[in-house]
């Protein structure tokens, strides 16, 4: 049982940093993450906003692709005895 929540817990320490440059990637796409001019104020917020649910939607995914990989793992893993 310590096997398996150390597993998870590294996979949740390796999902957790993936999720970040996944996250700076995805505002880049949008052409906001390195803007040269000044931003005002609430451009700044809803800036941190969009990375923060980027953040998230990117763990998620991530967290489940990994799931999703187990569970094919699972059932096509040969479990039954050889005569």
């Amino acid at each position: 049982m310590k096997k398996i929540i150390a597993r998870e817990f590294l996979w949740l320490l390796v999902i957790s940093l993936l999720s970040a440059p996944l996250a700076l990637l995805f505002l880049s796409a949008l052409d906001i993450a390195s803007k040269g001019y000044t931003l005002s104020l609430n451009e700044k917020d809803f800036i941190m906003e969009l990375f923060i649910l980027a953040y998230f939607i990117n763990f998620a995914g991530l967290y489940l692709a990994r799931l999703i990989v187990l569970a094919v793992k699972t059932l096509t893993s040969d479990s039954s005895p050889k005569p």
